[in-house]
């Protein structure tokens, strides 16, 4: 006999102090109506952020050309949806597939469940999922580990495909593509056919946060791109490692023409970037 799935635990409720420290740990400079939106959805999954099970981040959109607030699930988000089902049965260690030369190729994910009789695989490729810079190389964590990073996507597509009317919509940060290269993209494009693009401000830089002198020069940001907080802010989600990332958000106490508000603005992405930029 098929066995159904276990609805979920209620739905997360949060006090107003909880919701407040939330808002400004982990989605500073959203609005009310974005945060809402972003709490709805945890809320619904009975996903806490607090436990790092879910988190609020805010991405490039090229397509609406400004940014956009958005819900990532750690992997240990979804296991434990999955789990909540009473269906979820375990999964075998990831297969991994490499080529003649050894350069990893693949990775396969089997999820089992106990209502199925044959497990849930679902191989994925390393050429389609991982994440790279604007000049073409692997980000941080793919380039130092590729097995482990392609080894999440596979079992996020196993546990989706196995656990689909819990799981489908949400997302994990490693097969997410940000969107953040496109507007440097359009810079570089632009500035092809001028002049140079002129750096905003002189070496040395200081972080942002912690006042440190910065040696190399940071990454050029063009003048006749979109505004400066916008530039800035393409360049903060392109950093793929801290280093970079203080480089770029050193720009902002050196940008005399940035409002109290674009500074505000960049702050609060700067912090959400040293996380994400920092998480395994």
């Amino acid at each position: 006999m098929r066995q159904e799935p276990r609805a979920l635990a209620q739905t997360l409720t949060f006090t107003p102090a909880q919701r407040q420290i939330i808002l400004d740990t982990y989605a500073n400079g959203a609005s009310e109506e974005e945060f809402a939106a972003l709490l709805e959805i945890a809320s619904a999954r009975n996903l806490d952020p607090r436990l790092r099970q879910v988190w609020f981040v805010r991405r490039w959109d090229s397509q609406r050309r400004r940014e956009v607030w958005a819900c990532q699930v750690s992997i240990d988000g979804l296991r434990a949806i999955a789990e909540r089902t009473g269906l979820y049965d375990g999964q075998d260690e990831t297969e991994f597939e490499h080529d003649a030369q050894g350069n990893l190729v693949s990775a396969r994910a089997t999820v089992y469940r106990r209502d199925w009789s044959r497990p849930c695989s679902v191989r994925v490729y390393l050429d389609e999922f991982v994440q790279r810079t604007k000049e073409g190389k692997p980000t941080q964590f793919w380039a130092k580990s590729p097995r482990m990073m392609l080894a999440k996507c596979a079992e996020t597509a196993a546990l989706r495909k196995a656990f689909s009317e819990v799981l489908s919509g949400l997302s994990v940060p490693e097969d997410v593509q940000d969107e953040a290269p496109a507007v440097a993209q359009v810079a570089d494009r632009r500035t092809a056919r001028k002049a140079p693009p002129k750096a905003i401000a002189q070496e040395p830089d200081h972080d942002v946060v912690t006042g440190e002198v910065v040696e190399e020069p940071a990454p050029s940001l063009a003048s006749d791109a979109p505004p400066l907080v916008d530039q800035i802010a393409a360049a903060m989600h392109e950093a793929d490692s801290i280093d970079l990332l203080r480089k770029v958000g050193a720009r902002i106490k050196a940008s005399p023409d940035l409002t109290e508000a674009d500074v505000q603005h960049l702050r609060s992405i700067y912090t959400t970037r040293q996380r994400e930029v920092r998480q395994p």
